[in-house]
């Protein structure tokens, strides 16, 4: 019988999944209209690797998180994929890039815990994910990547150093003011990025409906604690039924990058809020604390909704463009029932 799960009944079989490797299928994906995609972008595109469109089904629905950004030092961006693996760990899956900087040619290069024995993400508890981010946070020249932590270790964020000759180190576990971030429940998503700029990576955490910003260099043996406070307009507890303000994390504003949407010199912040991705415009000030009232770049509707995004010039215009993991539900036949379906597109930027 050709059923639709129902959201509940998909978060669970969401949670039960495990991945022991990123199956690419060749399958022509449908994709529903949205509100503002037109607006900013240029129709959307299917990335593929080796000629095979990265789209998940099933169990194999890894909740994938995309960066853009050059993992092995040739000068190229290649594409890194965190999401879920095996044994409930969460991990990094590599593409590298074999083309040139305006026509990416993308392929497979295996998983960043078969390279580092540590590169998974297994503190906590609940379903882990990894969310890369390839950025110099120590301050050594050399890029090293983070990613946030998942439900349940609210109070730090994962690092992985590397060594003077470019190979990994073993992963850190950093922490971050119990006290200032106050929510005990949820991701902690956190990214790195030069936000008032002085040169260096400051630390950019969500924590409820607030962006917190730590300005470094830091002393990553220490605690790190945040100098500025950045509110994003949203919903109220009142206009959630009664939920405690911890939850809204849940509810609204799951993930967020740093870039420079407009292209005015001034960082931005793009916030996803379940199948929307909002710009807040930075009028500067303090801390660079003062935002614009948010503006919609792409809503999606009917059943598809937004896992993660990043921004990155991808056909290399000069104009920053959204990489955006879609998630659905699809039935192949009347034979069959619904099931989830992962898929990585590239939305360019229009001028």
């Amino acid at each position: 019988m050709n059923v639709k799960p129902t959201i509940y009944n998909l978060f669970w079989l969401l949670l039960a999944g495990s991945v022991a490797d990123l199956v690419i299928a060749q399958s022509e994906v449908t994709t529903f209209e949205t509100l503002d995609e037109k607006r900013f972008f240029g129709e959307r595109v299917l990335i593929e690797a080796d000629g095979k469109q990265l789209v998940w089904y099933g169990n194999e629905v890894p909740g994938v998180y995309p960066f853009v950004g050059d993992f092995d030092g040739d000068g190229l961006a290649d594409l890194l994929l965190g999401g879920r693996y095996a044994e409930w760990s969460g991990t990094l899956r590599i593409y590298r890039n074999t083309g040139t900087e305006s026509k990416p040619q993308i392929t497979a290069n295996g998983w960043f815990h078969e390279i580092e024995p540590t590169g998974t993400v297994r503190l906590g508890s609940g379903s882990p994910w990894l969310r890369p981010q390839l950025v110099d946070f120590d301050g050594d020249g050399r890029l090293n990547l983070l990613s946030g932590t998942h439900c349940c270790d609210p109070y730090g964020f994962v690092f992985f150093p590397r060594s003077d000759d470019g190979t990994w180190k073993q992963r850190l576990h950093l922490q971050i003011s119990k006290s200032q971030v106050k929510d005990s429940l949820g991701p902690r998503f956190v990214t790195a990025a030069d936000w008032n700029g002085d040169g260096t990576p400051d630390l950019l955490c969500l924590a409820q409906r607030k962006i917190l910003v730590a300005v470094g260099p830091f002393n990553l043996t220490e605690t790190i604690t945040f100098a500025h406070e950045i509110e994003l307009s949203g919903k109220s507890p009142d206009q959630l039924g009664g939920k405690s303000p911890d939850r809204l994390i849940f509810e609204f504003f799951h993930d967020f990058t740093v870039a420079d949407w407009d292209l005015d010199g001034m960082p931005d912040l793009l916030v996803r809020e379940n199948g929307r991705i909002w710009w807040h415009r930075n009028l500067g000030g303090p801390g660079l604390t003062r935002l614009a009232e948010r503006e919609s770049l792409i809503q999606f509707t009917g059943e598809e909704t937004v896992n993660g995004f990043c921004v990155y010039d991808w056909n290399a215009d000069g104009l920053p463009d959204l990489i955006v993991t879609l998630r659905d539900t699809v039935s192949k036949n009347a034979e069959e029932d619904w099931q989830p379906r992962e898929a990585v597109y590239l939305f360019p930027r229009r001028e």
